[in-house]
């Protein structure tokens, strides 16, 4: 029962940014410590698209216009970020400006230092990971574990965050074959 307590989670990939928003619900205050910036894009939960495609389909056709749909989006999204990487850069920051509070250190937080597609872009459902940042449930701090200490951790930079729970999303090992 995490009810009421503090709750460091490290990693800022796709389990990170789903995680926090989720446990920020009960959680007295969920902070997602990160090492470096990740590429984050609000999307809808339900896709608008998926709800015209199943009131004008037979529902024979409807998961695979789904999926193709879908596959060639990512594609277009994909091939752009290759081909014109300011410009996407540009769309998903004023995206995450307009889910943030003025004044918000996007710089910090929410700027990789790569361009889009070289690693994964992760998806927020319905904004919640900026909703849970908005109304102070979460935070996100950009730093490096130094240490583990009986109330939480000191960062490389000396600061220390109290925690009561720390949970560790820091990716997963692909075996291929």
């Amino acid at each position: 029962d995490y009810a009421g307590r503090r709750i460091v989670v490290i990693g800022s990939g796709a389990t990170a940014v789903t995680l926090v928003p989720s446990l920020a619900e009960r959680a007295e205050h969920v902070t997602m410590l990160q090492r470096s910036p990740t590429y984050i894009a609000s999307l809808p939960g339900t896709n608008p698209l998926t709800r015209l495609i199943r009131k004008v389909l037979p529902r024979r056709w409807q998961g695979s216009v789904l999926r193709w749909t879908n596959a060639l989006a990512t594609q277009a999204s994909f091939k752009l970020s290759k081909r014109r990487p300011a410009l996407v850069k540009r769309v998903l920051r004023k995206g995450i400006e307009r889910e943030l509070p003025p004044g918000y250190d996007i710089d910090t937080h929410f700027s990789p230092r790569y361009d889009p597609w070289d690693q994964r872009l992760c998806v927020v459902p319905d904004g919640d990971l900026f909703r849970s940042i908005r109304e102070g449930s979460a935070e996100v701090v950009t730093d490096r574990v130094d240490s583990f200490i009986p109330t939480g951790l000191r960062l490389a930079s000396g600061r220390e965050l109290d925690a009561d729970i720390i949970v560790t999303a820091t990716g997963l090992e692909l075996l291929f074959l």
